[in-house]
């Protein structure tokens, strides 16, 4: 069940200040008049070809002209959404015309999803869970979300001479890569949807266990990665105001376009997070009805003495995590401004589907 419309509604209802139809206003524009596609976009449209052939409302909306820099891309159908949204808020989504035209597209592409399914969708409030480093608060959502991962490897961290290894040195690198081997090993067996599934938190957040896990490092020898990494199609933003209100929020359709299912007559393209359950009927994460999927988005915020210090995330999948800890890093051990830490070369460990490992870094 698409879940951001209802997360954008929550959020609006407990700490909006203006009304939705302005906050929407430039987004109906631009689906209803047209946005001149990126090289970006181009390239990404015209490898996603033949996943959005084989659906007709994703070969309507995105297909009917040319995939090529500067070309406006319009999508009149999710102007009308947009509109529905700003008059009636998460109704104008989960109810009427769009709800049908959504589990109709789904229906016919073999989905048991109902009306009702999208109807009494609720967004849930959670507390976020943290860990103390060096001096400050790391925060991150808890589970089915990755967030523990981030916590796990800045407790694995936490105990080494950060600074004598170097933030972009090959020892540096070495040690934050095998760190999230590990830390990566245990999400992949334990996080699950809290709800239905135990999810031993605590684990995560255990500086023994941390330590541990350390100390099993070897800083002289690579243990290998088996973690896929996908490209995808996920936004991060943030925001400060001048009261200080402070959002971290990121929203995805998982992979690049999604499932490729587009809905035709609303222009709603339906997201793949359903590829995050495991078809292992023991593992806690282990495909079922009502049930949501492990998934990768984790917004971050940093606190220092009990004030905010730094909100900050990534889209990125499996890279999510690996990015938060070099940006922790950055801000904490490095003493960096923002813009210096997002500016640092990276690194991201990953897998391909043959589960060959490769490290990537940033040459500059």
């Amino acid at each position: 069940v698409p879940g951001v419309v209802g997360g954008w509604n929550a959020l609006h209802e407990r700490f909006g200040t203006l009304e939705l139809s302005r906050l929407l206003a430039p987004a109906i524009g631009y689906a209803r008049d047209g946005v001149p596609m990126s090289a970006k976009f181009a390239a990404a449209l015209t490898n996603a070809r033949p996943l959005l052939e084989k659906h007709a409302g994703s070969t309507s909306v995105f297909l009917s002209q040319q995939a090529a820099v500067g070309n406006l891309l319009r999508q009149p159908g999710l102007a009308n959404t947009f509109e529905r949204i700003a008059a009636h808020g998460r109704d104008g989504f989960y109810e009427g015309s769009v709800a049908e035209d959504i589990v109709q597209t789904l229906r016919e592409a073999g989905s048991p999803m109902t009306t009702e399914d999208l109807f009494t969708f609720e967004p849930e409030w959670v507390d976020p869970i943290s860990t103390s480093y060096r001096g400050h608060d790391l925060y991150e959502l808890p589970p089915n979300t990755q967030g523990v991962t981030a916590l796990l490897m800045a407790n694995i961290v936490e105990g080494w001479p950060v600074a004598e290894f170097g933030h972009t040195t090959g020892r540096g690198i070495h040690a934050w890569v095998e760190t999230k081997l590990r830390a990566f090993a245990e999400r992949d067996a334990l996080i699950a949807d809290p709800r239905v599934s135990t999810v031993p938190m605590e684990r995560f957040l255990d500086k023994d266990l941390a330590r541990g896990h350390r100390e099993a490092i070897n800083l002289e020898v690579t243990a290998g990665a088996k973690t896929n990494n996908d490209d995808g199609d996920t936004v991060y933003l943030c925001a400060v105001d001048r009261n200080g209100m402070a959002v971290s929020m990121i929203q995805s359709l998982y992979l690049g376009f999604g499932s490729g299912i587009t809905a035709e007559r609303s222009g709603v393209v339906l997201h793949n997070r359903g590829r995050g359950f495991v078809l292992d009927a023991e593992h806690p994460n282990a495909l079922a009805g009502g049930k949501r999927p492990y998934h990768t988005l984790i917004p971050g915020m940093l606190m220092r003495d009990g004030k905010l210090h730094t909100v900050f995330g990534t889209m990125g999948a499996d890279a999510q995590a690996q990015v938060h800890l070099q940006l922790l890093l950055g801000f904490v051990d490095f003493e960096l401004e923002p813009q210096s830490a997002i500016e640092t070369p990276r690194w991201v460990s990953g897998a391909d589907a043959n589960g060959a490992p490769w490290l990537r870094v940033e040459q500059r």
